[in-house]
C-alpha cells in the first residue's frame, strides 16, 4: 500500500499542475485544428469555383486563399497530431501547454481569415449590383 505519510515535494505538483493544464487543452486544441481543416476543405472549393467565373479584382488574401487552402488543411491536421503526441509524452512540460494554447489560437485565428478572404469578394459584387 501507500505511505499515509508521503507529501510530495514541490516539483512534483508542480508536474501534476502542468500536466492537469496540458490534458485540458488537448482536446479542445486538436478538434479546434481538424475542424479548422474541415471547415477550409469544405468551404473554399466552391468559392474557388465562383471566383474563377466572375471578373472581379481579388484581394491578396484571397488569392493567397484559392492557392494555399489544401496545404493549410495539411498543416492543421498535422498539428492536431503534434498536440496530442506533445501531451501525451511531454505532458508535464509547458511547451506542451503552450502548444496547445497556440494550436486553437492559430486555428480560430485561420478562420477569422478564412471569413474575411472569402467575403470580401463577395461583399464588392454586391456593391457592383447595387450601382446597375
Amino acid at each position: 500500500m501507500s505511505d499515509p505519510t508521503f507529501i510530495p515535494d514541490e516539483a512534483q505538483l508542480r508536474r501534476a499542475f502542468i500536466k492537469g493544464i496540458t490534458s485540458g487543452l488537448v482536446f479542445p486544441a486538436a478538434a479546434c485544428c481538424l475542424w479548422t481543416a474541415f471547415w477550409t476543405l469544405y468551404q473554399v472549393p466552391p468559392h474557388v469555383e465562383v471566383f474563377k467565373s466572375v471578373r472581379v479584382n481579388m484581394p491578396v488574401a484571397t488569392e493567397f486563399l484559392m492557392w494555399a487552402y489544401p496545404y493549410v488543411a495539411i498543416f492543421f491536421v498535422a498539428v492536431a497530431i503534434a498536440c496530442i503526441l506533445a501531451t501525451a509524452l511531454k505532458g508535464d512540460r509547458w511547451p506542451a501547454a503552450v502548444l496547445n494554447i497556440a494550436a486553437c489560437l492559430l486555428g480560430m485565428s485561420w478562420l477569422a481569415f478564412l471569413t474575411v478572404a472569402l467575403t470580401g469578394p463577395l461583399m464588392s459584387l454586391l456593391r457592383g449590383i447595387g450601382t446597375r
